[in-house]
């Protein structure tokens, strides 16, 4: 596993869309290629939402159909405008699974990948160029407050619990729905890999190299949520004040 190192910070990115996968079935497998699914029902959100001072957010909905969308960034830096875009969008989360080929004309999937299942899967492993390491409660910098810079703190967090090889990579990342509110840091990292890779492969990688506690191997399930959209916030304010996500890493 080889992670990009080579993007330029300095070079505008495009910014690509989010399409229906209805409008562009032709990347449906194409390795630069994420896929999103929306909720189906509108009431249902893909979103965490903190209600006043209450201590525990409203959890992501449990959600049986979704409507497949799909995004083609071809670098890290369009990768972090599709997030960006993302966050935006509280009924809409990323999946490392394609949608099958047999599934593209439904109007609304499971997120179901195995087959062994009683019901028909409609989403497949596919070889993807990006790759979303979660980082979940780990301690805080004790030298500096990191709410008040959260790009400084994505980057020690980074050089502080991401393998040691991976240090001087650009990154994006995002601050999950808890952050600033829970205890611990809680991010996702975004990296571009040279050579795509299945989620069965990645889970192989992380397994053999870190060990099985060190990250959470469920993202790299092709049928697990990988968490974009920004939490909602009903008569409270963000502790992160907006600043969720951004570049980090590699030449500034």
């Amino acid at each position: 596993m080889r992670i990009e190192s080579r993007s330029d910070p300095g070079t505008s990115p495009q910014k690509p869309l989010i399409f229906p996968l209805s409008q562009r079935p032709a990347w449906r497998r194409d390795p630069r290629a994420i896929t999103f699914l929306r909720t189906h029902y509108a009431n249902q959100l893909a979103a965490k939402r903190w209600i006043g001072n209450a201590g525990e957010a409203i959890a992501y909905d449990r959600v049986r159909w979704w409507e497949p969308y799909i995004a083609l960034p071809t670098n890290l830096e369009e990768l972090g405008a599709v997030i960006e875009r993302a966050q935006g969008f509280p009924r809409i989360a990323a999946f490392r699974g394609a949608v099958r080929l047999t599934s593209l004309g439904k109007e609304k999937i499971n997120r179901i990948s195995r087959t062994d299942r009683s019901e028909e899967p409609d989403l497949e492993d596919a070889p993807l160029h990006w790759l979303m390491v979660d980082l979940d409660s780990k301690p805080e910098p004790q030298h500096f407050a990191w709410l008040q810079d959260p790009a400084r703190a994505a980057l020690w967090a980074a050089e502080t619990y991401l393998p040691s090889e991976w240090k001087g990579i650009r990154f994006y990342y995002q601050y999950s729905g808890s952050a600033g509110i829970k205890h611990g840091l809680r991010i996702h990292f975004w990296y571009w890999l040279e050579e795509p890779l299945t989620s069965a492969e990645l889970k192989h990688i992380f397994a053999d190299r870190y060990g099985r506690n060190v990250f959470d191997l469920a993202v790299f399930q092709p049928s697990q949520p990988n968490y974009t959209a920004a939490p909602v916030f009903v008569h409270r304010s963000d502790p992160l004040r907006g600043f969720r996500s951004g570049f980090a890493g590699g030449r500034q």
